[in-house]
């Protein structure tokens, strides 16, 4: 089952936690996870995916990104990368250890709950709605100013949109 409300909690912590505020550029998302968690961005050629997750053992992670791609569709992926860390690979003891690869099952769900906390993370609830209304004129709302404002895609600002039923 997904866990809209428990994710968006896992969000407000981790930015209560390192004091981030959206929007985010690529940079400072990278920047963040260097500072702030055992972890780097790093860029990579001829990677298949967008970004990917490397634990790389029980305290240290790497989001590798490849660096072909767009900027705004590499912070989704990235922050996407992160909700998985967040949510699916922090053992449940509370001590910060990391669970390997093997030991958790990515499925429909998970994958879900990593794109709502990227898009909690990137374009929270509450700022996107008051954005929207702030870039509407006579009653259509500006989804290149949107996706412009929170440095994502077109397309994920008008998913972002459609998930908080706005449209």
């Amino acid at each position: 089952m997904y866990r809209k409300l428990y994710v968006d909690g896992c969000v407000d912590i981790v930015c209560n936690a390192v004091k981030v505020q959206s929007p985010l550029t690529l940079e400072q998302l990278c920047q963040i996870i260097q500072e702030n968690l055992p972890g780097s961005c790093v860029p990579r050629d001829n990677l298949k995916e967008d970004a990917r997750l490397v634990i790389l053992d029980d305290s240290s992670f790497t989001i590798e990104y490849a660096n072909t791609v767009p900027e705004t569709k590499l912070l989704f992926s990235i922050a996407h990368e992160l909700g998985h860390l967040i949510l699916h690979f922090l053992e449940d003891d509370g001590n910060g250890k990391l669970k390997t690869k093997e030991s958790v099952n990515i499925g429909e769900v998970e994958e879900y709950e990593a794109n709502e906390f990227a898009a909690y993370l990137l374009m929270p609830d509450e700022q996107f709605i008051s954005k929207c209304k702030e870039f509407s004129e006579n009653g259509m709302i500006s989804i290149n100013k949107l996706a412009e404002y929170f440095h994502v895609s077109n397309r994920t600002a008008t998913v972002r949109g459609m998930a908080l039923g706005l449209w």
